[in-house]
């Protein structure tokens, strides 16, 4: 019989130095689908967690950038300023023993207008456009003094949410439910990345009212 023993490889450690989770804000949940994630300039590639987490492990600590491709239901995101760590520094506040203190960055993502909202959802969906009715991506789309707003995509175009609607902002008009913030129509103010600002009132005088449950377009050309 022979005494020969196997080999003794050794063992290969990970540590975790990040985690990155995508917060779908419509439902509050983790996004687990299409969304991809990257650190600008790093060549580490995550690992996803059950959770749908996204784990970056033994990648150099510092500040770092993380990318968000968005897919098709999400715009894309870029966040600065993110921190990972070496776990096993002994300077590390990281306990792990305690999950509370392990290196993890929300970053909620935005509906793109091509997100599967359910029908019901009360949207005001447009396109942004300069003076030659081309597309301005990136404008920011606000509904004043309510806090709903978006961005445009890189045709130009924008979904905003306006669910959920409180009672104090539903009057009825002509029978139809609809949509006021402080007892007025609500306006659209558009900001255009090169710096202009444009503000729009939706009404049945103007433009488009905007019923609950339903779907305004309205489109923006700035001026």
């Amino acid at each position: 019989m022979s005494d020969r023993r196997p080999p003794t490889l050794g063992t290969v450690s990970s540590h975790l130095s990040l985690a990155v989770r995508l917060v779908d804000p419509f439902t509050g949940e983790t996004a687990v689908d299409g969304p991809r994630v990257t650190l600008e300039g790093r060549s580490a590639n995550p690992v996803r967690n059950p959770s749908g987490y996204f784990v970056f492990l033994d990648i150099e600590p510092g500040t770092v950038t993380v990318l968000v491709d968005g897919g098709s239901k999400f715009l894309d995101e870029r966040v600065t300023g993110v921190t990972a760590v070496d776990i096993t520094d002994p300077a590390t506040t990281v306990d792990p023993a305690d999950p509370t203190t392990f290196p993890v960055e929300t970053v909620e993502l935005t509906p793109s207008p091509a997100y599967p909202f359910p029908s019901g959802t009360t949207l005001i969906r447009g396109r942004v456009l300069d003076p030659a009715s081309e597309p301005i991506p990136e404008a920011s789309v606000e509904i004043r003094n309510h806090g709903a707003g978006t961005r445009t995509d890189g045709n130009g175009e924008y979904v905003a949410v306006i669910d959920p609607i409180s009672a104090a902002n539903v009057t009825t008009v002509d029978d139809r439910r609809v949509f006021e913030v402080n007892d007025a129509a609500p306006e659209l103010e558009v900001n255009d990345p090169n710096g202009g600002t444009k503000t729009i009132t939706l009404d049945d005088g103007g433009d488009s009212i905007v019923e609950i449950g339903t779907l305004t377009v309205h489109d923006v050309t700035m001026s």
